[in-house]
């Protein structure tokens, strides 16, 4: 695996850190650099943005709120929003979890492209911003994967715990985790934290997180993350039947070339935060993330009880084809 990340390092100028772990083994390792001008090395330390990774912890937040009997996944979303449109009546919490709802990916929107990058916003504000959209789709017609309904469970989380979505993300997962290196973005690069860079080596303009906010502006390390692994596999936060619906594919993949659909042939469909995908190694439950700079992927086997974490801050490189690659490296016999 060491000399794979290597090859990968020189031949996709990968740059980041990486975890497999199969039962009690572990393969921790870090390419590159984390600041080309300061010739900061990445270590097993560096935090990296996660792009649409964030949309695991999302929906953890949610099932987490569902056990404590605050809502439930088939409640109407209008139930936890002001002035709620008369299209999404019908739209559940689940469909914002499966991106079955319809609603439109408010970052396609022209007003919003002509601003790139985005500049803050609060939660509101980005609600605002597709509120009066027509939807795409009849709610549970199909799959149509849109940050949209992301950005709205993390306006429902505010609304349902009467506080922010970074804070009960800290309280109910990071802290009771021991991931102290984890949690909601800053537009500055902090302190400890991977600078990214497009494909051309150039360092993305300063990305408002907010304006991203519960569909993608979390950051972590490879070791925190491992952290999060370790929880889902053991049942650390929710019980057995909430994770296996987290876990069962609700939505399946639409055809091939469909716009907003599943990424791999071996896609079954999408659970709640995570694509779902029979791979020759097993069963798949997996998400990768993308934000300017940055790629990250998050995979879990559920036999070989294998997982892979691997995150990066330079642009070009297959992040989803390292992720296997490391897999069926660890699942190889000794």
């Amino acid at each position: 695996m060491a000399a794979y990340l290597q090859q990968v390092a020189t031949q996709q100028h990968f740059s980041g850190a990486a975890l497999a772990a199969r039962g009690g083994t572990r393969f921790v390792a870090a390419e590159g650099l984390a600041d080309r001008a300061a010739d900061v090395p990445n270590t097993l330390a560096t935090m990296f943005r996660l792009g649409s990774v964030t949309k695991q912890f999302t929906a953890m937040a949610v099932l987490i709120l569902q056990q404590r009997g605050r809502l439930a996944v088939r409640d109407p979303v209008c139930r936890y929003l002001p002035e709620c449109p008369i299209a999404w009546a019908p739209i559940t919490l689940e469909h914002l979890l499966t991106h079955t709802s319809g609603i439109p990916y408010y970052i396609n929107s022209p007003a919003f492209a002509a601003a790139w990058p985005p500049k803050d916003a609060t939660p509101e504000q980005l609600v605002a911003e597709f509120r009066d959209w027509p939807l795409d789709f009849p709610p549970g017609a199909r799959m149509q994967y849109s940050n949209s309904g992301y950005v709205l469970l993390g306006y429902v989380i505010e609304r349902v715990t009467g506080t922010s979505y970074a804070d009960f993300l800290r309280r109910a997962i990071f802290d009771p985790l021991g991931m102290a290196d984890s949690g909601f973005d800053t537009t500055a690069i902090r302190p400890g934290h991977a600078q990214g860079y497009y494909a051309d080596g150039t360092e993305p303009a300063p990305y408002a997180m907010s304006a991203i906010y519960a569909a993608g502006a979390l950051y972590s390390t490879v070791g925190n993350m491992a952290r999060w692994d370790d929880a889902l596999e053991r049942g650390a936060l929710i019980s057995p039947d909430l994770t296996r619906a987290m876990f069962t594919p609700h939505a399946p993949c639409p055809p091939p070339g469909s716009p907003g659909g599943c990424l791999m042939a071996t896609d079954a469909g999408y659970g709640y935060g995570w694509f779902i995908a029979h791979e020759p190694l097993g069963t798949l439950r997996y998400h990768v993330g993308h934000i300017d700079g940055y790629f990250s992927f998050n995979g879990l086997y559920a036999e070989p009880h294998l997982h892979v974490v691997v995150l990066s801050n330079a642009e070009g490189t297959d992040i989803l084809g390292i992720g296997r690659a490391l897999a069926a490296l660890a699942a190889a016999p000794a």
